[in-house]
């Protein structure tokens, strides 16, 4: 399974397309295995040096298989916004939002605190959530701000 949900021989059938990332150019130009980085060296914090010198660098991200790098104006905007830049290729972080979407199916349940009969959408993500209807989910983020 990957993405979307579907494995191989199914996503071939659906005329997807299978082919090696390496063999095909589609993870960039070859670079010197000494000149990728651990992703423990993304600094947690940004300083003006970090706009000139991370640009260009690569860094590997396991889970995925895959090396990715910053653009300049990528860093300016997690500056800006104050938060640290993200230590994943752009693909795993995709995947795990996706992961924890909602997805297009649905199924009926009960309201946990009224029990009022509710129609919601199904996510994996999140199996044991406590689903409220819409007037006590209010009442529930009144009070628990």
């Amino acid at each position: 399974m990957d993405l979307f949900e579907i494995d191989k021989a199914t996503a071939l059938k659906l005329g997807g397309r299978d082919f090696d990332l390496v063999s095909q150019g589609a993870d960039g130009p070859e670079v010197s295995l000494e000149t990728i980085l651990p992703l423990e060296t993304i600094p947690d914090r940004l300083s003006l040096d970090d706009y000139e010198n991370l640009p260009g660098k690569f860094y590997f991200d396991p889970s995925v298989g895959r090396r990715f790098s910053y653009m300049k104006p990528e860093l300016m905007m997690y500056q800006k916004l104050k938060v640290a830049p993200p230590r994943q290729h752009p693909r795993a972080r995709i995947m795990e939002t996706y992961k924890r979407s909602n997805k297009p199916e649905f199924f009926d349940t009960v309201c946990k605190s009224c029990n009022k009969a509710i129609r919601v959408a199904k996510n994996p993500a999140y199996p044991d959530r406590k689903i409220f209807c819409r007037a006590c989910y209010n009442t529930f983020i009144e009070k628990n701000n």
